[in-house]
């Protein structure tokens, strides 16, 4: 193989440093049959600089007739050394690596054992000489959140991976001539010269969960690797496969041995804290100052509890409201007292919302209509002031069942299943429901505007083929007639479908979680997280996606227990650091109040996107039926706001990214 390799370009030089450990960052990378334009190419690298800001490297390889650009943009938290810049080489491997491997150490001593010599300290090289001695299968050893590219000149091959939670971005596109992935969408955008085509079946799932989740992403053309997954291309067909590499049903299938062992409550919240504080224990290792997101609720204070355990002097960071309907930061501020640690607040002004707010379609790289997203902006640069990686509690809910809507949904289900004709009644509602909607009645009664919105809710949830569908038509923002009716012309949209459930799936419970695993957490909480964090330069690490914590969760052992009540083992184990009065109130969540923000601070930005000028000239959206929805939403019909704010961010999105 002929291979030419550019210098990389060292944007901070006076940081070589002696030691280097982790690091995450943004990746891109092309392949092509054809010569590719290098100043296109660090374009599109270059839209990743807010990922790793450090420092910018990239090779130009050629295999065959084939031309290779692999770049790389790095942030470390520990010192920067040269030798470790990306893309790294070992023998017919090189890596690009976005992420980190927390069990590097680990791994490093059982390599050194097989003859492995280091040239350097950190989890690159351990990454790229554990797939040299065991291939795909050292996925399975890895605990740690990545997304990471490997070309073995040996075999002609790309392998793509994606860690077990969904943690790390990672997207590709592949035609005829060329194949290229990318860490955000902006490095396809920057490619396309910013001309990009929209794919409606995202805009469908974005209308009804708020988010857009499955494998194509609204940018048509353009894929994401499904977390858990691996990727396979082969240079000299340009085909590629995928594979799932892990599945936590699989992974959850407890030994009957382990199970033994757990039955017991206590030995069960035992271990359970034993694995989280290990868990926290990696996260915190770094050279470079590590602060923790605290909220104040039970998974964030038991979280910060236990980094105070082990490191005293750690910092707190916490947003406030001024409004205290939705203010937590006095809940926080006790636990950090009682725990001895820190606490940073920041009580966001109208400023600071409007600042935000500006910022989402420059930071989103898909529209999200997540209300938190404006103050984990703002929290994310309030932290990054003072550290460079921050502990945060996502996917505790998921995990052990904290969210009431899998509660609610239960025992509707339930219900739904005791109720002679339930069927037949929830299709005749269907229809009045849909007939209701497409007519776009206002309704500005505060009572009878919420008994419709929840009837509506129980009737989209009930209509799902399995519990999946259920849980996405509960949830649902805008039900399948409503999008039927905003979205311009037959775009074939009937139903979000996640086809049958795995056999492994044990009852409804299971089969909830399982759907956000692969939906709202990765897509949503993870994606929300990421994007805001790394905007600032922030990296993000959270204790409770450790795989082991995923195997506990999903033992058959666990669910006896957690089906007793939300979150019990969590709540126990917090409530052995935490006095229960600080945590014990009702769950609150890290929402926002977005009516007061559309009607005070964003009234310009309401008046534009929903006039007749702007509206008329959008080829995707019915005017009608969205300047109906506006004309509800300010004559005082709350039971559109949420829909009014998923509109709202849509239409800003694609004001950034299509004009």
């Amino acid at each position: 193989m002929d291979s030419v390799s550019i210098e990389p370009i060292d944007l901070f030089a006076e940081s070589n440093k002696k030691t280097e450990k982790k690091i995450v960052c943004g990746l891109f990378g092309s392949i092509s049959k054809t010569q590719l334009n290098l100043k296109t190419m660090l374009s599109s690298l270059g839209r990743l600089s807010h990922r790793g800001p450090d420092r910018q490297s990239y090779k130009c390889l050629k295999y065959g007739d084939n031309h290779l650009f692999l770049g790389h943009q790095r942030l470390a938290l520990v010192d920067l050394n040269p030798r470790s810049d990306q893309p790294f080489s070992y023998r017919n491997l090189t890596i690009l690596f976005n992420g980190e491997i927390y069990n590097y150490k680990q791994l490093r001593s059982v390599l050194v054992k097989h003859g492995y010599v280091f040239e350097t300290e950190g989890d690159t090289e351990v990454l790229l000489k554990s797939w040299h001695l065991w291939g795909e299968e050292c996925l399975d050893r890895l605990n740690g959140m990545f997304a990471f590219c490997i070309f073995d000149t040996a075999t002609g091959e790309v392998f793509l991976a994606r860690d077990r939670a969904g943690v790390k971005p990672l997207y590709f596109c592949c035609n005829e001539v060329s194949f290229s992935f990318a860490s955000e969408l902006r490095s396809f955008q920057q490619k396309a010269q910013g001309r990009i085509n929209i794919n409606v079946s995202a805009v469908e799932e974005y209308l009804s969960q708020g988010y857009c989740f499955g494998i194509e992403t609204i940018i048509s053309g353009v894929f994401r690797l499904k977390k858990g997954s691996l990727l396979r291309f082969n240079l000299m067909d340009f085909s590629y496969r995928i594979g799932e590499y892990w599945r936590p049903v699989k992974s959850g299938m407890i030994s009957i041995e382990s199970e033994a062992k757990l039955e017991n409550e206590d030995q069960f919240t035992s271990s359970f804290t034993d694995i989280l504080k290990d868990s926290v224990a990696l996260r915190l290792e770094a050279d470079r100052p590590v602060g923790v997101f605290l909220s104040g609720g039970y998974d964030s204070a038991i979280t910060t509890a236990l980094a105070a355990s082990i490191r005293p002097d750690i910092t707190t960071y916490t947003i406030g409201f001024e409004d205290c309907k939705f203010d937590e930061s006095s809940h926080a501020r006790c636990v950090a007292e009682h725990l001895k640690v820190k606490n940073r607040t920041l009580i966001m002004s109208d400023s600071d919302v409007k600042k935000q707010f500006e910022r989402l379609p420059q930071v989103w790289d898909e529209p999200i209509s997540d209300t938190s997203c404006i103050p984990m902006l703002a929290l994310s640069e309030f932290s990054r002031q003072e550290v460079v990686g921050v502990l945060s509690a996502d996917g505790a809910d998921e995990l052990f069942l904290g969210y009431n809507k899998y509660w609610r949904l239960h025992k509707l289900i339930e219900l739904h299943s005791r109720v002679p004709g339930a069927s037949l009644a929830v299709a005749s509602l269907d229809s009045l429901f849909n007939a209701i909607e497409s007519a776009n009645v206002n309704v500005s009664h505060k009572h009878s505007g919420m008994f419709l919105r929840k009837a509506r809710t129980v009737v989209n949830a009930l209509r799902g083929r399995n519990v999946g569908e259920q849980l996405l038509g509960y949830q649902s923002i805008f039900s399948q007639q409503e999008i039927k009716d905003i979205l311009i012309g037959d775009h074939g949209y009937t139903s979000l479908s996640l086809g049958s459930p795995s056999p492994q799936v044990r009852d409804d419970f299971t089969e909830m979680q399982l759907t956000d695993f692969e939906t709202y957490l990765p897509e949503n909480i993870l994606k929300k997280v990421d994007r805001a964090t790394m905007s600032v330069g922030l990296e993000a690490r959270d204790p409770f996606l450790d795989y082991r914590l995923f195997d506990l969760a999903l033992s058959p052992a666990h669910s006896s227990l957690l089906r007793m009540s939300p979150k019990r083992v969590v709540k126990s184990a917090a409530h052995a650091l935490i006095p229960k009065e600080l945590l014990d109130r009702p769950k609150q969540g890290f929402s926002s109040p977005i009516e007061s923000w559309m009607f005070r601070l964003m009234q310009d930005e309401m008046s534009y996107y929903f006039s007749d000028s702007y509206l008329k000239g959008q080829t995707l959206i019915d005017s009608k039926m969205v300047k109906g929805y506006y004309k509800r939403f300010i004559s005082g019909d709350r039971s559109v706001s949420r829909k009014m704010w998923t509109l709202l961010i849509l239409f800003v999105w694609l004001d950034e990214w299509t004009t």
